[in-house]
């Protein structure tokens, strides 16, 4: 009787591991943009008296604590979209994702037109180069475009700059002055770009600079990366021309809607991209046709106070203080951003994507070229019986350690896989963001699950790579799990040491 009544409460007592299943909360999409703003008013004004709250608490004067009309207060629990395999996909094309409002402007037949439209622009070479591809998606958008020495295929107007760190400020200038403004540049003309990207990011500049890296052979992994996530800009990264594409509008409307400056690092070769025909009308429906004004005020050094003596605060001080106000906008924008375009479209699209992970117990968290190779290694080992899965990691900065670890967290080994290397870490920085996210679960931090223990997680990191990772490269990183409590940490790959 006793072992019958154990066994009963053990049915019953829920799982640690429910949380990860629920259905994800709705968010609401920020402001209204264009044409429609007029129409949607009313609506605004009740969504606005929820955000009064947020706006009343310090540094709201300056924009730093509060969305633009038509927001949530920004300390809400967000919630990222995340692709999952088939069976847990939350958006196809024709349905808008479970939880939120489509937009009333675009139609059924719109987002049919959107979908079907497979022709794109001539130029842009077959498959398309993604640096054409971004290039094309931000003049559709109503960008000025500037560039130092990435070359741009296509026939399309470009202001160059005499370096990189010009180009930045050029771009960062024409944005405070009110227009749109993008920059793309080479992967070795980013880390001497920083400076004025920190800049840009400092009075809350939303420009967006794209970093395109192409392979023809033996090359240096993208170190580049290491550095960037630590401005204070946005970090996006993607693995092919097509979500280049997407990601290019998700990175303008994030950074217009947190007054924060995105860096979309675009490590994948050619491929084929669809709808690029459409761009124009579906850039007009998803980022309006102006921005909206800024909210930040930037105190100049030297200015006097109303008395005529010196201000108590320098301008570093005021960008500083305000920057953790609008830093915590970018989460949910960037989410709202993702959401939106996916309804629009059609094609998932999320800060992270999961591939096989229900009952997966090795499973690999990727950044880059080498989701491809890693994803048909899974379907390869899935064949085979070996439960084995997949997270494709987007968004760096911000990092969304609760959903990565609600995905990794009955995994019995865990793969980190970039395309970098940082020879004085002990480890990649991805790696060690999921390492980091663990802690906070399993000291009970808000907002992560809960765990019982942080699976052996493993660094693999690129200090060269031939063309792009392969699926040999992928094997070799899942093959050390298999040496248990003596496998190593730390793994690099293309290097003499």
């Amino acid at each position: 009787m006793f072992l019958v009544k154990a066994r009963v409460a053990s049915v019953l007592a829920p799982s640690p591991w429910a949380s990860s299943r629920l259905a994800e909360p709705s968010m609401p999409s920020i402001g209204r943009r264009g044409p429609a703003a007029a129409t949607g008013r009313a609506r605004q004004a009740s969504t606005m008296r929820s955000t009064r709250r947020a706006s009343d608490r310090p540094g709201a004067a300056r924009g730093g604590s509060s969305l633009r009309a038509g927001s949530v207060n920004s300390r809400s629990y967000v919630r990222t979209l995340t692709n999952t395999d088939d069976r847990d996909r939350r958006a196809t094309p024709g349905r808008p994702l479970r939880g939120s409002r489509s937009r009333s402007r675009l139609t059924s037949r719109a987002a049919r037109a959107t979908n079907d439209g497979m022709a794109g622009p001539d130029g842009l070479g077959a498959p398309p180069d993604p640096a054409a591809v971004i290039a094309h998606v931000e003049v559709a958008a109503g960008s000025a475009l500037f560039a130092a020495h990435a070359a741009v295929p296509g026939n399309l107007p470009i202001e160059r700059a005499a370096c990189a760190t010009e180009a930045i400020r050029g771009a960062a200038a024409r944005t405070r002055a009110g227009q749109r403004a993008s920059v793309v540049l080479g992967a070795h003309e980013l880390v001497g770009a920083l400076a004025a990207l920190g800049e840009a990011a400092a009075v809350r500049t939303p420009v967006t600079v794209h970093v395109i890296e192409r392979r023809g052979g033996l090359a240096v992994g993208r170190d580049e990366l290491a550095p960037a996530l630590d401005v204070g800009a946005g970090v996006l990264v993607t693995w092919s021309s097509q979500e280049a594409a997407d990601m290019t509008l998700v990175a303008r409307r994030a950074a217009e809607d947190s007054e924060t400056p995105f860096l979309h690092l675009v490590d994948a070769l050619p491929s084929d991209v669809s709808a690029l025909g459409g761009t124009r009308e579906l850039a007009a429906r998803f980022l309006g046709a102006e921005r909206s004004a800024p909210t930040f005020t930037d105190a100049a050094p030297g200015e006097s106070d109303g008395d005529g003596g010196p201000r108590p605060q320098g301008r570093g001080v005021v960008r500083k203080r305000a920057e953790r106000g609008f830093c915590a906008r970018v989460p949910f924008a960037l989410a709202s951003a993702m959401r939106e375009l996916c309804e629009l479209t059609g094609r998932p699209l999320g800060a992270i994507e999961r591939v096989e992970t229900a009952d997966a117990e090795e499973i690999m968290v990727v950044v880059g070229c080498a989701f491809p190779a890693a994803r048909e290694v899974v379907r390869s080992l899935r064949a085979q019986g070996r439960r084995v899965g997949l997270v494709g990691v987007r968004a760096l900065r911000p990092f969304f350690g609760a959903d990565v670890v609600k995905t990794l967290g009955r995994a019995k080994a865990i793969v980190v896989l970039e395309p970098l290397d940082v020879p004085l870490a002990p480890y990649g920085p991805v790696a060690a963001a999921v390492k980091a996210a663990f802690a906070d679960a399993l000291t009970w931090a808000p907002g992560f699950p809960s765990v019982g223990r942080i699976p052996p997680i493993l660094s693999a990191t690129f200090a060269t790579i031939d063309g792009t990772i392969t699926e040999r490269d992928v094997r070799l990183s899942l093959a050390e799990i298999a040496s248990g409590e003596r496998a190593r940490r730390h793994i690099v790959f293309g290097s003499d040491g």
